[in-house]
Formats: C-alpha cells, structure tokens, sequence
C-alpha cells in the first residue's frame, strides 16, 4: 500500500494518508521487545529486501483488530495540506506456503478511507501481489476522493491571495514490475483520473489547464533498482526509479502531456545507532498539463499545493539518531528549486526546508516509527507532521 509515485494531486494526498495505514496494522506489542521481535527483523530482511508490505496478519496489537487473515487498524495523521484527521484500513493477507514465507511478502488486498478536520475525505480499494520468488509485483487500486486544498496565487493582484482549490472525482492506478536482475526492476504503469474540480476565485493560468472537468489517461514504463535493507525504515542501501508516462486522447484523456520523474535516495549507516539518509527528486510535465499533474516540491514545511510547476528539482538530508531503544530523534535540510512556475516571484527562489523530529518505533520486526516533525521554510512558514512512517 504505497503512496503513489506518479504526483497526482487527487490520488497522491489520498496515498499519503492511506499508506500510513498499511503500515500502522504492523504495531506489535510496543511494551515489550522480546528475543523474537528481533528474530523476526533479521528474517524479514533477508527474505525480501524489496518488500514494503510486512507481514501483518500474525501481529497481535493493542490498537490493531486481528482475525484470521483479516487485519484493521486506525491511523491519527496531521499535516498542513488538510490539518488532521483519522483514517483507517482493512485488509486480507493472503495465505502463504513455508516456501513462499521464507522469498517474498504476502498479497495483500486492502480497503482503506479517510476523513480530515477541513471536510476532506476519500476511500479506496487497493492490491498488491508477488509472486515467482518475488520476481513479479503487480500492485493497483481505485479511490474516490473529496479534498478540499489550499491554493496561493500572486498573479491576481501582485500580493499573495489565498485560493481554495475543491477537488472531487476518481481515479485509478496500476503498476507491473519485473525483476530483470539483482535489485533491478522494469516496470510498466498506467493511470486513469476522473475528476471535477472548482476555485473559489476565477483565475487564469499560464502553464495550466483549469477546466472544470478532466478526465485523464495515461500510459508509462520505468526502471526501478532497490538495494534498501528494509524498504519501510532502511538504514542501509539506495533505492532509484525513473520512470516516463504519456497522457493521450488516443487512450481517453482530454489533454495530452508527458510526465517524467527521477527518484534517488541513499540511506548511509554512519554508527550502529545512526543513520544519514539523502534524498533527490526530479519532476518535468510536457504539453497541456493539468493542475492536478503539476510538478510539486515534496519538502516539509509548507502546504503540498503551495509550490507547483512544471519543472521541479530538490534534494534533502536528514541524520535518523536512534538513542533509546525505539526512541529516536531525526533533524532535516533540504532545498527545492522551481521551473516554469506561475508565480513569478517564486521563478528564481531555492525554497530550503528544515527542522527536528521525534520517532517512537511502534513495530520493531518491521522497523516501522510514529513520527512527530516541525519543520520551518522561506517566508516564514512552518508546519507540523504527524504520521506512521518516514518521510522518505
């Protein structure tokens, strides 16, 4: 249940909030680390170093409902996109052979919705399945949402005007991955998005298509190496994709465009309690680009909608200090950098990030954290992050 990748607003803001929640029906009993905890860590580790999906279904949680193969959970979350609010997930874990176990995670299909303290809210439906020692991934999933996001414009009237930006419709994702050798994947993925949306003001945009409607469709292919020791929370290894997707009227969409998208990120371990993790990102839209399919900066600090483009580039640094058995404190930089942007006061601007988190690790075996961050921005903006794992 991983957020998606391809930066759609309307199916990316409802990811964010789900995957979280894959990942919170993973707590184990978080007043006791025993022998086996760790036992289970290390066996996970060496079984699938690519896997994202933990093994759920034998976990026994105090904030988790376990029945079978049937696994609910809550998950609390705070962000400044859509303030805070509560989202939650069922999901069935698929029965395994002791052969399949010891090679690949277990298929998962999952129900997931959320709801926030602005009025947003949305549901979904997803799937993901492995199979042929872990040499196949398939992973897909439908959602509906209501999002009700925060807009900033200056092209109006030459000072900053908040914009409110009303998003509602559904969309669908499907990725396909081969594992072509080692830790290298191809892929194929294609997305289909249906949605209204509205603004509280009329405005014009110059790189944007606005239309009250749009519905579209794409189709893409991308490269993918994975080397991370435990994808969920790595304290070792790299992870790198890029990945292309064409948006076509041949194939339904009203608009054509390209989306082309490059992730990098590197996790060192300086000492046994300390890990430096690096990330960078490259985002680039072609043709009539809708607002939904902007180039965004994944930075903390500010609203997700606050800085959209056409072009993006950022890079991020942050030290992950574990000190007190699953007690951990984290500190963060980074800087982003905007291309063909609206705003023009923003065209030439490095946006820097930073700022201090506090981690409680909720499931050991899996190494999954709650993470509690502040982070502080340009303009003076800050905001406050709380959710079920790390930010990358």
């Amino acid at each position: 249940m991983k957020a998606i990748k391809l930066n759609p607003i309307v199916l990316g803001i409802l990811g964010v909030m789900l995957a979280p929640a894959a990942v919170f029906a993973a707590n184990d009993d978080i007043v006791n680390e025993s022998q086996s905890e760790k036992s289970q860590a290390q066996e996970t580790t060496a079984s699938d170093p690519s896997s994202i999906v933990p093994n759920l279904k034998e976990n026994k949680a105090p904030l988790t409902v376990n029945k079978g193969n049937f696994v609910a959970a809550p998950i609390p979350f705070s962000n400044p996109t859509i303030d805070y609010g509560l989202a939650g997930l069922v999901g069935y874990f698929y029965p395994q052979t002791d052969e399949q176990k010891s090679v690949q995670p277990p298929s998962v299909t999952g129900i997931a919705g959320f709801y926030s303290s602005n009025e947003s809210w949305g549901a979904a439906v997803g799937h993901a399945s492995y199979w042929d020692n872990n040499n196949w991934h398939l992973k897909g999933g439908v959602a509906y949402t209501d999002l009700k996001l925060p807009l900033v414009s200056t092209e109006l009237i030459g000072i900053p005007l908040a914009v409110d930006w009303d998003i509602t419709g559904y969309g669908a994702l499907l990725e396909l991955e081969r594992r072509i050798s080692g830790n290298w994947f191809v892929g194929l993925n294609g997305v289909f998005i249906d949605f209204e949306q509205d603004f509280s003001v009329d405005f014009s945009s110059i790189h944007f298509d606005l239309r009250n409607e749009i519905i579209s469709a794409g189709l893409g292919a991308g490269i993918i190496y994975d080397s991370r020791d435990m994808p969920t929370n790595p304290y070792d290894g790299y992870y790198f994709k890029l990945n292309g997707t064409v948006f076509n009227d041949a194939i339904g969409s009203d608009t054509n465009f390209e989306s082309y998208s490059l992730e990098f990120d590197g996790y060192f371990p300086v000492h046994e309690s300390v890990t430096v993790a690096y990330k960078l990102k490259g985002c680039m839209k072609e043709g009539e680009v809708p607002l939904w399919a902007a180039c965004r900066l994944g930075l903390r600090g500010f609203s997700a909608t606050q800085y959209m483009a056409l072009g993006a580039i950022e890079t991020e640094a942050e030290a992950r200090w574990r000190f007190h058995k699953r007690w951990g404190l984290v500190g963060f930089v980074g800087a982003g950098k905007l291309d063909d942007v609206n705003h023009v006061d923003k065209s030439d601007d490095i946006i820097p990030s930073y700022g201090i988190g506090v981690r409680f690790m909720l499931q050991p075996a899996e190494r999954i954290n709650l993470r509690l961050d502040y982070a502080r921005s340009s303009n003076n903006n800050s905001a406050v992050y709380f959710s079920v794992g790390e930010a990358f």
